[in-house]
């Protein structure tokens, strides 16, 4: 009798093969559901984090060292105004500081990644002369002539998407009033963006179509 009880309470317990597959199809439904939120989430989080990169980490800077030269701006123009930066200590040189250069948006990895090398090399034994400095030291590019940093129509910086874009839906633009601006995909730029084309990368430089992104460069003009 005892024997009997048991073996039905048993069979209670378990689950039938029907109930297995109807939780395996919620939770596969739950991740349908989930997983691009989450890939949305962690987009936004490194979208907001390249504009605090780009506001604390270099605009900052920039006007930190207009203080202390006069209210002067570095002499180079593009990237290099940001090695001018580094060269005059305005930018402290350790390795945390050294990250800011590269956009939070980007993976870097692999053996020929530079943001690694130059860790390896130390803060201090690198960016020594600006020819040391080129576009694969930074994942931003900078205005290519050298303007007053007060107009909030005067594009500054921006993700430089050398490699790829930076964000997958759109740039963030720093404004010389200091204001970071995230021009999206589906709309300030969705009159020139390929959405046919999954590698499409947006240009920025004197070739792309944007104005504002027409006035940056990941190179040097002096």
């Amino acid at each position: 009798m005892r024997s009997d009880s048991l073996s039905r309470s048993s069979k209670q317990a378990g689950f039938t093969l029907i109930e297995i597959l109807v939780v395996i199809v919620i939770l596969s439904l739950l991740m349908a559901y989930l997983l691009p939120k989450i890939g949305a989430a962690n987009e936004s989080a490194k979208q907001f984090a390249c504009k605090s990169n780009l506001t604390q980490n270099f605009y900052a800077p920039f006007q930190a060292y207009k203080t202390s030269h006069d209210g002067k701006l570095p002499k180079p123009s593009g990237i290099h105004m940001l090695w001018a930066l580094w060269k005059s200590g305005t930018i402290e040189h350790t390795e945390k500081n050294l990250e800011k250069f590269f956009c939070p948006g980007v993976e870097h990895g692999g053996e020929e990644d530079r943001e690694e090398e130059l860790k390896a090399l130390g803060p201090d034994n690198i960016w020594k002369v600006r020819e040391d400095f080129t576009s694969e030291d930074t994942d931003y590019a900078v205005i290519a002539k050298r303007r007053k940093m007060d107009s909030g129509r005067t594009p500054w910086m921006a993700d430089d998407n050398q490699f790829g874009n930076n964000h997958k839906n759109g740039i963030n633009v720093l404004y010389g009033d200091g204001t970071v601006k995230f021009l999206t995909r589906d709309k300030e730029l969705q009159e020139w963006w390929d959405e046919e084309d999954p590698d499409f990368v947006f240009p920025v430089g004197p070739t792309s179509p944007h104005p504002d992104l027409q006035k940056l460069t990941n190179g040097s003009d002096t």
